[in-house]
């Protein structure tokens, strides 16, 4: 899902549109391993898993935020892209 992130990152930079991956585990090896393959998408950390609970997520879910704020997708790491690209062509971002 980061890899994904990460791609979407690029595509929206400049248009106000946030992508957010939200990790419960921001353990040094995770952040380590993007800082080797170069990502720059912002990461939100929720090491007790508050903000997932109460989004009603699971650890390792992304939520993608239009410019007037509203979450247009949230959905953890077993979501398909293909779902991630149906919900910002609904939101007209795509």
């Amino acid at each position: 899902m980061l890899a994904f992130a990460e791609l979407l990152h690029h595509q929206y930079a400049g248009r106000q549109v946030a992508i957010v991956p939200i990790l419960q585990r921001g353990d040094r090896f995770v952040l380590a391993d993007m800082t080797k393959l170069g990502y720059s998408v912002p990461i939100a950390l929720d090491p007790k898993g508050a903000v997932t609970a109460k989004l009603g997520m699971s650890s390792g879910s992304v939520l993608i935020i239009d410019p007037a704020g509203t979450v247009v997708y949230s959905g953890g790491s077993q979501y398909a892209p293909t779902e991630i690209i149906q919900q910002l062509r609904k939101a007209g971002l795509w």
